[in-house]
């Protein structure tokens, strides 16, 4: 089993973000911190040791989120996409 996170909150929330399909786990050994990457191909770092408060995990949820909803709307807005 893989250890996203030393939080057991944040490891089961990137569990799920992985198991999706639309996020990948990077763990290069000479970086200082992992990340996530979503399909687009945007970064976000994870952290290793967070706070144990529950702000924390829903600051991350919803950066998450965001990544998430702006690239939605990229998508949507390419030429040739019709909008309703």
């Amino acid at each position: 089993m893989t250890v996203y996170s030393n939080n057991k909150d944040f490891n089961k929330f990137i569990k799920n973000l992985i198991k999706n399909g639309e996020w990948s786990f990077h763990d290069n050994g000479n970086s200082k911190h992992p990340y996530l990457q979503y399909k687009s191909g945007c970064k976000m770092p994870v952290p290793r040791s967070p706070k144990g408060d529950a702000p924390a995990l829903q600051n991350f949820k919803a950066a998450v989120r965001r990544i998430e909803r702006d690239n939605a709307i990229q998508i949507f807005r390419q030429p040739g996409i019709n909008s309703i």
